[in-house]
């Protein structure tokens, strides 16, 4: 007996966790007061701006699903309904859920169902699309399957879109590849049964037969209320992007105004798309572009690797020289006059130092020494400045470091995105290599910083190179370091250059 109750409370456990599972997945309903909100929030995604939302019917025929199980179809989004929206949740227990809204039918439907409509529900609005392609994901249910499938009650919806480019008034709901509208009879499971998803366990007499309700979809008959359904149908239009588009969603019994149909949106599914073959050709031009730049990187490259073999090969030249700014008349005279004026006044003291007597001179010999050797300092500077200087050819001060420098550091900066200099920096590189070519046992180290392409780096490093050596440096004298100096600076630290000059070690 323990046994027998063990195996009992196992059983009671089991039935209570399929009972919860079977709740989570139930189908939900909610109803809808704004359907503004419901077509921003729900129906449309990615890409698509809506306006101008509006609804006729009976407002109870419009909802928000949502379908945890996401079978047969998907997991949420919009109903709309010849009757409640409420009414599609399941169980399929019922073969003739009917409510009567009252409402008028459609002309457009009636001449797609072949008869008059009922109960007609429409909801419509202005979009426009960022891309050149929507697409929108649909199913079509009706509790008509499948004992009126061929008759005159052909339930029947429209999804219609206008606008630019469009003919007339377009209709998407129709049998995949054909023009044929989809309605209870162009699919069931007779008609495009491929497309037909059954969700009827029942005789004609609104009996169960077991042996047809034991091949169903179990989950689907658990919460579903509807005997038939479209599977997910798919469908996408042209539009030209940033235009104003009408689209239109209608549906209605036909025949009479009993026995409840409905369509169902896929939440977020109705969004802006790029057509595959015009994002391929999109995606290809961006790559012949990116080769081509590549091509034209390569050939500057390849120009100035050319350039620096050449000078390589030449050995030792002629460096260039920055010239100083030319020296005016003026400035010379007034250099003269001042220079006439000290020799004037040092003349003075040596008439004027012979009468001192010994008594009051510096005691202390060095300090006399200093100080004559201060006049002589003075005298041999300015006699030196007197001499004549070629005013149209000034010559250039040599750029040796004092005796205590051991080192010079300097920072350029490229364009963005760019690899060539500007012409004050050429000649900053200039100079430097000048420096390198009096100090033949220093030695250039160049940093780059990471950030940039990798043949755009080589490329900076060749140019910085080859003003190096034009400026008197010798290539062996310049390598490539990995290590910086300055602090980033900022967005333009990737933009930058560093060259430290030293005694080589």
């Amino acid at each position: 007996m323990s046994g027998f109750r063990h195996l009992k409370s196992i059983g009671t456990l089991l039935f209570l966790l399929l009972a919860s599972v079977a709740a989570y997945a139930q189908i939900t309903v909610k109803p809808v007061s704004q359907p503004i909100q419901l077509v921003k929030e729900v129906v449309v995604g990615k890409g698509i701006v809506v306006d101008n939302v509006r609804f006729m019917g009976m407002i109870q025929a419009l909802g928000e699903f949502s379908n945890p199980s996401a079978q047969p179809f998907f997991s949420s989004g919009m109903v709309l309904s010849t009757g409640l929206a409420a009414d599609i949740v399941g169980p399929n227990d019922n073969p003739k859920t009917s409510t009567v809204n009252g409402s008028p039918g459609d002309k457009n439907l009636a001449a797609i169902a072949g008869s008059r409509t009922f109960d007609g529900a429409r909801l419509e609005f202005d979009f426009k699309a960022e891309k050149d392609s929507v697409t929108l994901n649909f199913i079509f249910a009706s509790e008509e399957y499948n004992d009126f499938v061929g008759s005159t009650f052909n339930d029947v919806f429209a999804i219609v879109v206008s606008g630019p480019g469009i003919a007339g008034r377009q209709n998407l709901a129709v049998v995949p590849g054909t023009s044929t509208p989809v309605t209870v009879n162009s699919i069931n499971p007779n008609q495009n049964r491929q497309y037909f998803a059954n969700n009827n366990p029942y005789d004609l007499v609104g009996r169960i037969n077991e042996s047809v309700k034991a091949n169903l979809n179990q989950t689907v008959l658990a919460n579903f209320e509807f005997d038939g359904m479209t599977k997910v149908l798919s469908v996408g239009f042209r539009v030209t992007p940033r235009q104003v588009y009408h689209f239109e969603i209608v549906v209605s019994d036909a025949g009479d105004g009993t026995i409840d149909s409905a369509v169902l949106l896929e939440g977020g599914s109705f969004k802006s798309l790029e057509q595959k073959k015009h994002a391929l050709r999109r995606q290809q031009l961006a790559a012949q572009h990116t080769a081509d730049s590549l091509i034209r990187v390569q050939v500057v490259a390849d120009s100035i690797a050319l350039a620096i073999a050449a000078l390589d090969s030449m050995g030792t030249f002629e460096p260039i020289h920055v010239a100083e700014p030319p020296v005016t008349l003026a400035q010379m005279d007034s250099l003269k006059r001042s220079n006439q004026a000290r020799l004037d006044s040092m003349a003075r003291m040596e008439q004027v130092a012979p009468t001192v007597q010994p008594s009051e001179r510096p005691k202390t010999p060095a300090l006399a020494s200093g100080v004559e050797q201060q006049r002589q300092d003075s005298v041999a500077q300015i006699k030196q400045a007197q001499q004549p200087r070629d005013l149209g050819n000034p010559p250039v001060p040599p750029m040796n470091p004092t005796p205590a420098a051991t080192e010079v550091k300097e920072t350029i900066l490229f364009e963005i995105a760019r690899f060539d200099l500007n012409a004050s920096t050429e000649k900053q590189l200039l100079a430097l290599g000048k420096l390198l070519a009096a100090q033949s046992t220093w030695r250039a180290g160049v940093y780059l910083p990471q950030g940039e392409d990798g043949d755009l780096l080589n490329l900076r490093y060749e140019i910085i190179r080859l003003e190096l050596v034009r400026g008197g440096g010798k290539s062996q004298q310049i390598f490539r370091n990995g290590f910086s100096f300055a602090q980033p600076a900022g967005e333009q630290s990737a933009q930058r250059a560093e060259i430290w000059i030293r005694k080589e070690q």
